[in-house]
């Protein structure tokens, strides 16, 4: 399910607006931050909503949903002033968090015609290690909770603070503050900064239960990928690249030559709608198709897309398609992790690489590549589960298989001594050598 609501959208799209009335776009890189989770459960996350309400009987613990899990959590993008340096505009920001004891879910919704502003302490406007951070947002607070809503301002400004830390790649800063009419809680949050080469590619794999194309007498699942190029100057703008999506079963398949860009899409961070073109051949037979615009849809930020969902009535003249493709992702068929069982985890991929997952106690500072960090530690724990004679981490380096789902399986010793342990697995794709693509990181929490 796509995570932008009718409520959601327009108010995106007010405060979009709002930043771009400068033209800001176009002259400079937009920056993401994501939030990151403490390694060490029993302080709690240090991504946090924690306190009391006025007239709510018990305290609350939100707990910001992390990149670490499935659907890459909260951040927040901004985009340079053209005039002041140290200012940033924020563009769009997704703050969801969960209270785990009580299952109630809290969402951060712009503010129509709010404040939204980031502020650099430097001089400079950069994002440097030692110099404070501000971050000011207008929001309207949403909770699954009809009771909590009810005692919950129509609107409140988050004011969070905080200062750039050294010793991680890519840096990150660690903040604290308040919400205005809502004087017994507090925020905490850590934030890293998601800063890659301009033209970065990512690569996606289609979910073959929610991907089709038409064939005689209904449709047929689609398997395969495809490679987003970021635009140099624009963060918006994606060129498409080593695209192979065909039937299963067989059928005309949508292919590019390799390594040649062919059409080109934007994704528009007001809506987060999907706009553009699409070319390359089907079943050998060259096309261009120009996108509808009805329900082609993305997630994440603009500058680092997560899911894509391009789904089109008439698809270069061969009936209707849905192609619904996953940023490089690793999911566990269970959580917790049980003493005494193994778990699988399940890893998307583009065939003709190779993935490799592995765990560690820790998730920063991460190993560096060019297509983004790897959220691992480079500690013990991480050179044993890449030992191929270790006997608890089977199958997790390996070639892609053609569906793009490898599976990787850990065993959990059946020791009491391991029950409230906490490790970390994620994953990477490679071919000749150099990642292609990393996924997030799992949180792996082990009970009895």
């Amino acid at each position: 399910m796509m995570i932008r609501t009718g409520s959601r959208r327009w108010a995106v799209a007010a405060l979009v607006a709002a930043a771009l009335g400068g033209g800001v776009f176009g002259q400079s890189h937009p920056t993401t931050f994501f939030a990151l989770p403490d390694s060490n459960l029993a302080a709690g996350s240090e991504c946090m909503i924690t306190g009391t309400v006025a007239g709510h009987a018990q305290p609350v613990a939100f707990d910001f949903v992390e990149f670490l899990n499935d659907d890459r959590g909260a951040y927040v993008s901004v985009i340079p002033d053209p005039v002041i340096t140290p200012l940033k505009h924020v563009v769009d920001f997704r703050f969801i968090s969960r209270d785990p004891s009580t299952g109630d879910v809290l969402e951060f919704l712009p503010a129509p015609g709010g404040t939204a502003v980031w502020n650099m302490g430097s001089p400079s406007g950069d994002f440097l290690a030692g110099w404070p951070v501000t971050l000011t947002l207008d929001v309207v607070p949403v909770c699954s909770n009809p009771a909590l809503t009810a005692l919950l301002p129509a609107t409140t400004t988050l004011n969070l603070a905080g200062v750039v830390v050294p010793g991680f790649y890519h840096l990150v800063t660690y903040m604290s503050g308040t919400l205005t009419g809502l004087p017994g809680l507090s925020v905490t949050m850590l934030l890293k900064e998601d800063k890659f080469d301009p033209g970065v590619p990512w690569e996606f794999t289609a979910r073959e239960s929610t991907s089709t194309f038409a064939a005689p007498g209904g449709t047929v699942p689609v398997r395969g990928g495809l490679t987003l190029v970021r635009d140099a100057v624009d963060f918006r703008t994606y060129a498409l690249r080593d695209v192979a999506l065909s039937p299963i079963g067989g059928g005309p398949a949508f292919t590019t030559a390799p390594g040649i860009a062919s059409g080109s899409i934007f994704l528009d961070p007001a809506v987060h709608s999907i706009t553009g073109t699409l070319s390359g051949s089907l079943g050998g037979v060259p096309f261009t198709h120009l996108l509808d615009g009805i329900g082609d849809v993305f997630e994440g930020p603009m500058s680092h897309p997560t899911r894509i969902v391009v789904q089109e009535s008439n698809f270069a003249g061969n009936g209707p398609i849905r192609f619904d493709l996953d940023l490089t992702t690793l999911r566990a068929s269970a959580t917790p992790w049980r003493i005494g069982q193994t778990t699988t985890l399940t890893m998307t991929g583009r065939t003709g690489t190779w993935g490799i997952v592995a765990a560690a106690l820790d998730p920063s500072p991460g190993v560096n590549t060019p297509v983004g960090d790897v959220m691992l530690d480079l500690d013990p724990l991480l050179l044993y589960s890449l030992d191929p004679t270790n006997g608890l981490f089977t199958s997790n380096i390996a070639p892609m298989p053609p569906d793009g789902r490898m599976n990787a399986f850990v065993f959990v010793p059946a020791q009491p001594a391991l029950v409230g342990a906490t490790f970390f697995v994620g994953g990477a794709t490679l071919m000749n050598g150099a990642a292609t693509a990393v996924t997030q990181s799992v949180r792996a929490i082990i009970v009895p």
